[in-house]
């Protein structure tokens, strides 16, 4: 069974079902931009939900499932 919610940490990858996931730097820009990003994992819609601890050592990305 695939996730429905992943939290990506900094310099980690991470191995699901459908996939690797991994992310190596993170950047919010101040209006916000990339927040609610989707993309497609096989037949899967997934979007940028937040990033967690941005401007600390350790930060976490959020990525969720688009039903």
């Amino acid at each position: 069974m695939a996730p429905s919610e992943m939290f990506l940490k900094h310099g980690r990858q991470r191995n699901t079902s459908i996939g690797s996931f991994g992310v190596f730097n993170a950047a919010m820009l101040p209006d916000g931009s990339h927040v609610g990003d989707t993309f497609q994992v096989s037949d899967q819609t997934w979007k940028l939900d937040r990033v967690e601890g941005l401007g600390s050592r350790d930060w976490t990305v959020v990525l969720t499932k688009v039903e």
